[in-house]
């Protein structure tokens, strides 16, 4: 069975899906702690519960955290 991919995931959720080529990435990864710098391929900003389990559908799919 293929990945998902970034497209798919987009396609399935109703939040945002944020990448490191999006514009507001770094906004969006921003924390209030300015000691932690964190740069994760995949942000998810969830909708609600189905979106919650696509994201961590995809990242158990793709063997990375979100």
């Amino acid at each position: 069975m293929p990945q998902p991919t970034i497209d798919q995931l987009r396609a399935e959720i109703r939040g945002t899906v944020t990448t490191p080529t999006d514009s507001g990435y770094d906004e969006a990864r921003a924390v209030y702690n300015a000691m932690i710098d964190r740069r994760p391929s995949v942000l998810v900003r969830a909708s609600d519960t189905t979106d919650v389990a696509a994201a961590v559908n995809y990242a158990r799919e793709n063997g990375s955290g979100i």
